[in-house]
Protein backbone atom coordinates (compact mmCIF):
# COMPACT_ATOMS: atom_id res chain seq x y z
CA UNK A 1 0.00 0.00 0.00
CA UNK A 2 1.29 3.26 -1.00
CA UNK A 3 2.01 6.14 1.46
CA UNK A 4 -0.89 8.40 1.81
CA UNK A 5 0.48 12.40 2.14
CA UNK A 6 -3.22 14.06 2.68
CA UNK A 7 -3.50 18.21 2.54
CA UNK A 8 -5.74 21.48 2.82
CA UNK A 9 -6.98 23.67 0.23
CA UNK A 10 -6.95 27.18 0.82
CA UNK A 11 -4.18 28.65 2.28
CA UNK A 12 -1.97 25.40 2.03
CA UNK A 13 -2.46 24.89 -1.45
CA UNK A 14 -3.65 27.72 -3.24
CA UNK A 15 -4.16 31.36 -2.33
CA UNK A 16 -7.69 31.90 -3.15
CA UNK A 17 -7.89 34.87 -0.57
CA UNK A 18 -6.35 37.11 -3.07
CA UNK A 19 -8.49 38.69 -6.05
CA UNK A 20 -8.71 37.39 -8.87
CA UNK A 21 -7.44 39.07 -12.26
CA UNK A 22 -11.86 40.72 -12.29
CA UNK A 23 -11.84 41.04 -8.47
CA UNK A 24 -12.93 38.08 -7.11
CA UNK A 25 -11.82 35.95 -3.88
CA UNK A 26 -13.16 33.26 -1.80
CA UNK A 27 -13.71 36.01 1.13
CA UNK A 28 -15.72 38.44 -1.05
CA UNK A 29 -17.36 35.79 -2.53
CA UNK A 30 -19.04 34.77 0.63
CA UNK A 31 -19.77 38.45 1.46
CA UNK A 32 -21.78 39.26 -1.45
CA UNK A 33 -23.58 35.83 -1.33
CA UNK A 34 -24.62 37.05 2.05
CA UNK A 35 -25.34 40.56 0.99
CA UNK A 36 -27.69 38.58 -1.80
CA UNK A 37 -29.53 36.35 0.87
CA UNK A 38 -29.69 38.61 4.10
CA UNK A 39 -29.30 42.19 2.92
CA UNK A 40 -27.24 44.73 5.12
CA UNK A 41 -28.19 43.01 8.33
CA UNK A 42 -26.00 39.95 7.18
CA UNK A 43 -23.35 41.61 6.12
CA UNK A 44 -22.91 43.60 9.52
CA UNK A 45 -23.25 40.11 10.82
CA UNK A 46 -20.29 38.67 8.83
CA UNK A 47 -18.21 41.71 9.70
CA UNK A 48 -18.98 41.57 13.28
CA UNK A 49 -18.07 37.56 13.65
CA UNK A 50 -14.83 38.42 12.14
CA UNK A 51 -15.10 37.62 8.73
CA UNK A 52 -14.97 33.93 7.38
CA UNK A 53 -12.87 32.67 9.65
CA UNK A 54 -12.09 29.90 7.63
CA UNK A 55 -15.62 28.56 8.63
CA UNK A 56 -17.04 25.79 6.55
CA UNK A 57 -20.34 26.68 4.84
CA UNK A 58 -22.98 25.15 7.28
CA UNK A 59 -21.12 26.85 10.29
CA UNK A 60 -21.03 30.17 8.92
CA UNK A 61 -24.87 30.53 7.90
CA UNK A 62 -25.91 29.04 11.26
CA UNK A 63 -24.24 32.04 12.64
CA UNK A 64 -25.23 34.75 10.09
CA UNK A 65 -28.87 33.21 10.70
CA UNK A 66 -28.43 33.85 14.71
CA UNK A 67 -26.72 36.48 13.95
CA UNK A 68 -29.71 38.25 12.14
CA UNK A 69 -32.81 36.85 13.66
CA UNK A 70 -33.47 35.14 10.15
CA UNK A 71 -33.60 31.43 11.00
CA UNK A 72 -36.72 30.70 8.80
CA UNK A 73 -34.72 28.43 6.57
CA UNK A 74 -32.67 25.43 7.51
CA UNK A 75 -29.27 26.42 7.94
CA UNK A 76 -28.01 23.30 5.56
CA UNK A 77 -30.29 24.93 2.74
CA UNK A 78 -29.06 28.25 3.40
CA UNK A 79 -25.24 27.13 3.46
CA UNK A 80 -26.24 25.56 -0.42
CA UNK A 81 -27.75 28.93 -1.51
CA UNK A 82 -24.46 30.69 0.09
CA UNK A 83 -21.93 27.62 -2.27
CA UNK A 84 -24.40 28.05 -5.26
CA UNK A 85 -23.74 32.46 -5.46
CA UNK A 86 -20.11 32.07 -3.77
CA UNK A 87 -19.28 29.33 -7.04
CA UNK A 88 -20.89 31.06 -9.22
CA UNK A 89 -18.06 33.69 -9.02
CA UNK A 90 -15.14 32.26 -8.48
CA UNK A 91 -15.21 28.97 -10.36
CA UNK A 92 -15.37 30.73 -13.95
CA UNK A 93 -12.11 32.56 -12.44
CA UNK A 94 -10.15 29.47 -12.26
CA UNK A 95 -6.61 29.66 -14.43
CA UNK A 96 -3.33 29.01 -14.33
CA UNK A 97 -2.59 32.54 -12.40
CA UNK A 98 -5.88 32.21 -10.21
CA UNK A 99 -6.13 30.53 -7.80
CA UNK A 100 -1.92 31.12 -7.02
CA UNK A 101 -0.50 27.68 -6.06
CA UNK A 102 1.84 28.66 -3.07
CA UNK A 103 5.93 28.39 -3.46
CA UNK A 104 6.76 25.10 -4.26
CA UNK A 105 3.57 23.40 -4.76
CA UNK A 106 4.83 22.30 -8.24
CA UNK A 107 7.94 20.73 -7.30
CA UNK A 108 5.78 19.03 -4.67
CA UNK A 109 3.86 17.64 -6.87
CA UNK A 110 6.89 16.65 -9.01
CA UNK A 111 7.13 14.01 -6.67
CA UNK A 112 3.54 13.07 -5.26
CA UNK A 113 1.59 13.59 -8.37
CA UNK A 114 3.03 10.77 -10.49
CA UNK A 115 0.32 8.13 -11.28
CA UNK A 116 2.67 5.14 -11.20
CA UNK A 117 4.68 6.97 -8.02
CA UNK A 118 5.24 5.90 -4.61
CA UNK A 119 2.47 7.85 -2.82
CA UNK A 120 -1.14 8.45 -2.81
CA UNK A 121 -2.13 11.97 -2.42
CA UNK A 122 -5.86 13.48 -0.94
CA UNK A 123 -7.36 16.58 -0.07
CA UNK A 124 -9.07 17.33 2.92
CA UNK A 125 -11.26 20.77 2.45
CA UNK A 126 -14.29 22.90 3.66
CA UNK A 127 -14.07 23.18 0.26
CA UNK A 128 -15.61 22.14 -2.84
CA UNK A 129 -14.98 19.22 -5.68
CA UNK A 130 -15.23 20.51 -8.64
CA UNK A 131 -13.39 23.84 -7.64
CA UNK A 132 -10.68 21.92 -6.63
CA UNK A 133 -10.69 19.14 -9.23
CA UNK A 134 -10.65 21.92 -11.65
CA UNK A 135 -7.63 23.94 -10.22
CA UNK A 136 -5.88 20.77 -10.28
CA UNK A 137 -6.66 20.18 -14.06
CA UNK A 138 -5.95 23.30 -14.94
CA UNK A 139 -2.67 23.65 -13.51
CA UNK A 140 -1.73 20.02 -15.53
CA UNK A 141 -1.95 18.36 -12.27
CA UNK A 142 -3.22 14.49 -12.25
CA UNK A 143 -6.60 14.64 -10.39
CA UNK A 144 -6.24 13.84 -6.20
CA UNK A 145 -7.00 10.35 -5.37
CA UNK A 146 -9.10 11.19 -2.14
CA UNK A 147 -11.00 14.29 -1.85
CA UNK A 148 -12.62 14.62 1.21
CA UNK A 149 -14.73 18.08 1.18
CA UNK A 150 -18.07 20.16 2.08
CA UNK A 151 -19.43 18.10 -0.55
CA UNK A 152 -19.51 14.86 1.01
CA UNK A 153 -19.86 16.71 4.96
CA UNK A 154 -22.50 18.24 4.17
CA UNK A 155 -24.58 15.34 3.22
CA UNK A 156 -24.11 13.63 6.42
CA UNK A 157 -27.20 13.43 9.02
CA UNK A 158 -24.78 13.99 12.69
CA UNK A 159 -23.76 17.06 14.07
CA UNK A 160 -22.23 19.68 11.65
CA UNK A 161 -19.29 21.00 14.29
CA UNK A 162 -17.82 16.89 14.48
CA UNK A 163 -17.67 16.60 10.91
CA UNK A 164 -15.02 19.30 10.29
CA UNK A 165 -11.82 20.17 11.32
CA UNK A 166 -10.17 20.09 14.55
CA UNK A 167 -12.52 16.85 14.39
CA UNK A 168 -11.11 13.68 12.74
CA UNK A 169 -13.81 12.56 10.72
CA UNK A 170 -12.38 13.94 7.56
CA UNK A 171 -9.33 12.21 8.05
CA UNK A 172 -11.07 8.74 9.61
CA UNK A 173 -13.00 9.10 5.86
CA UNK A 174 -10.05 9.71 3.82
CA UNK A 175 -8.47 6.75 5.81
CA UNK A 176 -10.90 4.15 5.09
CA UNK A 177 -11.00 4.90 1.32
CA UNK A 178 -7.29 4.77 1.06
CA UNK A 179 -7.62 1.43 3.18
CA UNK A 180 -10.22 -0.70 1.02
CA UNK A 181 -11.54 1.75 -1.85
CA UNK A 182 -15.06 1.47 -0.49
CA UNK A 183 -17.72 4.53 0.20
CA UNK A 184 -16.65 6.61 3.34
CA UNK A 185 -17.64 6.04 6.96
CA UNK A 186 -21.97 5.97 7.36
CA UNK A 187 -23.68 5.19 10.51
CA UNK A 188 -26.36 3.87 8.44
CA UNK A 189 -24.07 1.00 6.88
CA UNK A 190 -23.58 -2.28 8.67
CA UNK A 191 -20.18 -2.98 7.67
CA UNK A 192 -18.11 -1.74 10.49
CA UNK A 193 -14.88 0.74 9.98
CA UNK A 194 -12.32 -1.30 11.41
CA UNK A 195 -9.03 -0.06 10.22
CA UNK A 196 -8.72 2.60 12.63
CA UNK A 197 -5.20 2.51 12.92
CA UNK A 198 -4.01 0.17 10.34
CA UNK A 199 -1.98 1.43 8.69
CA UNK A 200 -2.11 5.22 10.07
CA UNK A 201 1.84 5.53 10.67
CA UNK A 202 1.79 5.62 7.02
CA UNK A 203 -0.08 8.73 6.78
CA UNK A 204 1.19 12.27 7.20
CA UNK A 205 -1.39 15.62 6.81
CA UNK A 206 -0.13 19.11 5.76
CA UNK A 207 -1.84 22.30 6.54
CA UNK A 208 -1.71 26.15 7.20
CA UNK A 209 -4.05 26.12 9.99
CA UNK A 210 -2.32 25.72 13.39
CA UNK A 211 -6.03 25.07 14.91
CA UNK A 212 -8.12 23.63 12.45
CA UNK A 213 -5.38 21.50 10.92
CA UNK A 214 -2.47 21.01 13.71
CA UNK A 215 -5.55 20.29 15.96
CA UNK A 216 -6.84 17.44 13.46
CA UNK A 217 -2.97 15.84 13.01
CA UNK A 218 -2.76 15.77 17.05
CA UNK A 219 -6.71 14.20 17.34
CA UNK A 220 -6.00 11.87 14.65
CA UNK A 221 -2.34 11.09 15.81
CA UNK A 222 -0.63 11.71 12.58
CA UNK A 223 2.16 13.86 11.87
CA UNK A 224 1.07 17.10 10.79
CA UNK A 225 3.62 19.75 8.29
CA UNK A 226 2.74 23.16 8.90
CA UNK A 227 3.03 25.59 6.21
CA UNK A 228 3.27 28.90 7.13
CA UNK A 229 1.52 30.62 4.44
CA UNK A 230 -1.60 32.16 6.54
CA UNK A 231 -0.39 32.29 10.07
CA UNK A 232 3.30 32.91 9.89
CA UNK A 233 4.30 33.26 13.86
CA UNK A 234 2.92 30.17 14.82
CA UNK A 235 5.70 27.28 16.22
CA UNK A 236 5.16 24.09 15.81
CA UNK A 237 5.81 21.94 18.26
CA UNK A 238 7.68 18.64 17.30
CA UNK A 239 6.14 16.83 20.74
CA UNK A 240 3.36 17.12 19.10
CA UNK A 241 3.93 15.53 16.09
CA UNK A 242 4.43 18.85 14.56
CA UNK A 243 6.62 19.80 11.44
CA UNK A 244 7.29 23.43 10.35
CA UNK A 245 8.59 23.70 6.64
CA UNK A 246 9.38 27.57 4.66
CA UNK A 247 7.21 26.06 1.80
CA UNK A 248 6.48 22.90 -0.32
CA UNK A 249 10.19 23.07 -1.78
CA UNK A 250 11.50 22.00 1.24
CA UNK A 251 8.42 19.32 1.61
CA UNK A 252 9.64 17.49 -2.02
CA UNK A 253 13.50 17.92 -0.49
CA UNK A 254 11.91 15.89 2.65
CA UNK A 255 9.95 13.17 0.35
CA UNK A 256 12.38 12.77 -2.35
CA UNK A 257 15.04 12.25 0.25
CA UNK A 258 13.18 9.83 2.24
CA UNK A 259 10.96 8.21 -0.67
CA UNK A 260 12.43 4.73 -0.75
CA UNK A 261 12.06 4.27 2.96
CA UNK A 262 8.47 5.45 3.05
CA UNK A 263 7.95 2.89 -0.11
CA UNK A 264 9.67 0.12 2.05
CA UNK A 265 7.08 0.75 4.86
CA UNK A 266 8.85 2.97 7.47
CA UNK A 267 6.25 5.44 9.44
CA UNK A 268 6.42 9.38 8.53
CA UNK A 269 6.85 9.60 12.18
CA UNK A 270 10.28 8.02 11.78
CA UNK A 271 11.01 9.85 8.80
CA UNK A 272 10.87 13.58 10.11
CA UNK A 273 11.16 13.04 13.93
CA UNK A 274 13.59 9.81 14.56
CA UNK A 275 11.21 7.91 16.80
CA UNK A 276 8.15 5.51 15.79
CA UNK A 277 4.52 6.23 15.67
CA UNK A 278 3.84 4.90 19.27
CA UNK A 279 6.25 7.18 20.51
CA UNK A 280 5.30 10.13 19.19
CA UNK A 281 1.41 9.38 19.76
CA UNK A 282 1.37 7.39 23.00
CA UNK A 283 -1.47 5.00 23.58
CA UNK A 284 -4.26 6.64 25.17
CA UNK A 285 -6.23 4.80 27.95
CA UNK A 286 -9.26 2.56 26.63
CA UNK A 287 -12.08 4.75 27.60
CA UNK A 288 -9.88 7.31 25.43
CA UNK A 289 -10.10 5.09 22.58
CA UNK A 290 -13.75 4.15 23.03
CA UNK A 291 -14.52 8.16 22.83
CA UNK A 292 -12.44 8.90 19.86
CA UNK A 293 -14.18 5.67 17.97
CA UNK A 294 -17.23 7.44 18.63
CA UNK A 295 -16.17 10.75 17.90
CA UNK A 296 -14.79 9.50 14.84
CA UNK A 297 -18.19 8.08 13.72
CA UNK A 298 -19.65 11.20 15.07
CA UNK A 299 -22.58 10.00 17.42
CA UNK A 300 -21.11 12.14 20.55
Amino acid sequence: MKPLILIDFDGTMANTFVDSPNGFNVTNAYLYAIWELFGENGVRAFHERGGLRNSPPEELAEDIQRRTLQVDAPAREVAKQIVDIKLSLIAPEISTSWPRLYPGFKDFMDVVGRAEGTFKLGVLSSGHDGFISRVFEVNGFRPPDILVTNDYLSQRRFPMRQRYKPRSYQMAVAHKQWLNGRDAIDSSKPEPYLGRSYEKPRIVYIGDDPNKDGGLGIEARVPFIFVPFTTPNFVPDPEKGQLGVKDFTEVAKILRESEADLADGKSFARMLFGKEDVELFPPVPDGEVYRKILRERSFV
